[in-house]
């Protein structure tokens, strides 16, 4: 029989190397599956398309996630976060946002619920703070986590990770001036000084999270650059854009939240659209004015609100300033046909401020649309707005022979008798 002639220090180092040949193979194992290292070491069970992302941020530099409200962006990015600090040591991620507090929500979901759930987690790490100045989760193979506001305030800090939340809400000047430049030097492991390991260096990485936004932001252009990246292939980009149907089948959202949402008076198709939908917001094609150029315009401070408002709140209507010229303008609209799916006639109320210069400012203080409206009541609802809002002119735009009628007889009911006249200006039809 022979015998081991191995001393105890040979045996030490082969247990050592036998551990840590383990330790190689599981770590390769779980770099390359980090939705298995989420369920095999931190004991968190995912889904079908949270695995599938968990697996794109580990193997992609550029990552722009987009997705509706209660999909859980920042759960998903804070387990990401979690699992490449573990299986990358040294790594140093920086999540920033518009605000501190929004940055500091990835911070809270590792606190205060994945480290719940795993004690190993827990033995990962070193330190915790989730102050309002100064929040961040250290581990102990010096990887940490910090949050920073993307501003001024963080120039000088350096990570290997930058995570902007709520990206729609971050200016690109910040993010190509302040930003980005965090991002200056890949993590440096200890192989890297060995010739023969040089070419293993790691790219950076960028995560942008957000739910849709204008089509004319800053953000929509961004996003059509990531998705133009993404089908090259020599590059590595992920963009994303998940609706709220998703999180209706995997049951993180309930379906009756949604018909009771879109049920309410206050309800927002363009709200709904962007938040829920997932699609970004524009004007159509072939529309005379875009909305970038609208938007720009959008600087009035004061503006008058719908006569309803006033009628329910008892509020006083602003009184017209000295020589102020209001217009009310009418586009008249007929009934919906098939060549034209649209009945709604707009009303925009025009407030002329007199300049030093005896020129006028035309400032649109109030626009509104009423459908499905007979020629009698489009009329009176025309009256009672012009007299309501004291209105020195009405301008109808009625092209059109059948829209040229109804503006006739609208024009007809302005020599109504004093009486009615005066029946429109206090009480008012609908």
């Amino acid at each position: 029989m022979a015998r081991n002639n191995k001393t105890d220090t040979e045996i030490r180092q082969d247990k050592t190397e036998r551990i840590m040949n383990i330790i190689d193979e599981r770590c390769g194992y779980y770099r390359a599956n980090p939705q298995r290292f989420c369920e095999e070491f931190l004991s968190i069970h995912l889904k079908l398309f949270q695995k599938i992302l968990i697996w794109a941020m580990m193997h992609y530099d550029a990552f722009y996630f987009l997705a509706s409200r209660g999909l859980g962006k920042t759960y998903l990015v804070g387990l990401f976060a979690v699992c490449r600090c573990i299986l990358y040591p040294g790594s140093k991620i920086i999540c920033c946002s518009y605000t501190f507090k929004q940055g500091k929500e990835i911070i809270l979901k590792i606190t205060d619920d994945f480290m719940q759930k795993s004690s190993l987690l827990r033995n990962e790490i070193s330190r915790v703070s989730t102050g309002q100045n100064d929040c961040f989760v250290y581990f102990k193979n010096g990887s940490w986590i910090r949050v920073v506001v993307a501003g001024e305030s963080s120039r000088g800090a350096r990570s290997n990770i930058l995570i902007i939340d709520e990206s729609r809400l971050v200016p690109q000047k910040i993010v190509d001036t302040i930003l980005r430049p965090m991002n200056a030097a890949p993590r440096q492991p200890g192989y890297l000084r060995k010739p023969e390991y040089a070419h293993l260096s790691e790219m950076n990485k960028e995560f942008y999270l957000s739910s849709a936004f204008y089509s004319a932001s800053e953000m929509y252009e961004k996003v059509k650059a990531y998705t133009a990246n993404m089908l090259d292939p020599r590059l590595n980009y992920f963009v994303c854009d998940l609706p709220y149907m998703l999180s209706i089948k995997e049951g993180l959202l309930m379906r009756q939240q949604i018909i009771n949402e879109m049920s309410e008076a206050t309800f927002s198709d363009i709200s709904f659209m962007m938040e829920r939908e997932g699609i970004f917001y524009g004007s159509a094609d072939n529309a005379l004015f875009d909305y970038k150029t609208l938007e720009a315009q959008r600087i009035i401070g004061d503006c008058l609100f719908d006569l309803d408002y006033y009628r329910l709140t008892k509020a006083k209507m602003p009184e017209k300033k000295n020589e102020e010229i209001r217009i009310l303008s009418l586009d008249i609209a007929l009934l919906a046909s098939k060549r034209h799916n649209n009945d709604a006639s707009a009303f925009i109320l025009h407030s002329g401020i007199p300049t030093s210069s005896n020129e006028y400012i035309d400032n649109i203080v109030n626009i509104s649309t009423c459908e499905g409206l007979t020629t009698e009541e489009l009329g009176l609802e025309t009256l009672r707005r012009f007299y309501q809002y004291d209105c020195d002119y009405l301008a109808i735009d009625a092209n059109g022979s059948d829209a040229a009628y109804i503006g006739n007889n609208i024009m007809k009911r302005a020599k109504l008798s004093g009486e009615a006249e005066m029946l429109i200006r206090t009480e008012g039809y609908v």
